[in-house]
């Protein structure tokens, strides 16, 4: 088989050792569903019968998970591919489908090269397009956490599979909730091992369980495992937590394996709005407006 040069569309955060792995074992995938493999492409595989293997979702898919569970990711593809749709790749019947179904939340560069495999997925902040994190569809396997591509939804209701996907996400279970006193200020902490942690702000009704957010939630969400949140009660609270947040954000995402966004983030009433902003700097800036300013002028009126 011919080998070609290092493909473009492939993530920045494999090298090359990496994607030589991915492909090996994407081969031996393709050869267990009777797909043989006669050219190995920068960004895909050319079969014996025509077809192409694109690596993109693949790589893409691996690289959020630990190495030992690549095998079952490309597995996964493979059957997609060898199948007619990926529901009879995976052998699962409609419910099962949606029950293994869970909505994610991925930093804004994840799907930049593989977007076309990707249309489905949504901004969180649609008016934020270079800085917004995305939300996209996964399949929470046993030995995998699998991100849905355009070919898993071929022919299926959107609206249903996003409808389930939510709400299994807003159903998994917090592992630590801490809260975080400074200057007089209260953040709290969410954490988990689970790679949905940070999805739980996609439903903050349900994750607050019937507390009062008359004024919205200041959130950040640095990586996939943790959330941070802040209930505004009063204005001067709430600066100082934008404020704890937005260098918490910034100095966890820095250091995180699998990231998503330095930035703070409000909600109110199912709106979100992006409220900090870095330049090439690095330097942190804050927007007080929309939604938010509203916030903050309703608090400061309720005190005078």
């Amino acid at each position: 088989m011919d080998t070609g040069e290092t493909g473009a569309g492939l993530p920045r955060q494999l090298d090359e050792a990496d994607l030589d792995e991915i492909r090996s074992i994407a081969v031996e995938a393709l050869a267990e569903m009777g797909k043989r493999a006669v050219r190995i492409a920068p960004d895909s595989l050319v079969l014996d019968d025509g077809g192409q293997f694109l690596l993109e979702d693949v790589a893409l898919a691996c690289s959020y998970v630990e190495r030992s569970e690549w095998p079952a990711v490309a597995a996964h593809y493979a059957r997609a591919m060898a199948a007619p749709s990926a529901l009879g790749s995976a052998g699962l019947c409609e419910q099962e489908f949606l029950d293994v179904t869970r909505a994610r939340i991925v930093g804004p560069e994840a799907f930049d090269e593989v977007a076309q495999a990707h249309g489905y997925a949504r901004r969180l902040v649609p008016d934020r397009p270079e800085t917004s994190p995305l939300v996209v569809l996964c399949h929470d396997l046993p030995h995998a956490v699998i991100t849905l591509g355009d070919l898993h939804l071929k022919d299926r209701d959107h609206d249903a599979v996003w409808a389930a996907g939510l709400q299994n996400t807003a159903a998994e279970p917090v592992q630590n909730h801490d809260v975080l006193e400074q200057d007089d200020a209260q953040v709290e902490v969410l954490r988990g091992d689970s790679l949905f942690t940070a999805a739980k702000a996609l439903d903050f009704p349900a994750l607050l369980s019937g507390r009062s957010a008359e004024h919205g939630v200041v959130f950040a969400i640095p990586f996939q495992q943790i959330l941070l949140l802040h209930l505004p009660r009063n204005a001067a609270e709430t600066a100082t937590s934008l404020n704890i947040l937005a260098h918490l954000a910034d100095e966890w995402h820095e250091q995180a394996a699998k990231p998503i966004s330095p930035e703070v983030f409000y909600w109110q009433d199912g709106v979100y709005q992006q409220l900090t902003t870095h330049n090439a700097r690095g330097e942190i800036a804050v927007h007080v407006e929309g939604r938010f300013f509203d916030a903050l002028n309703a608090l400061a009126d309720a005190r005078d």
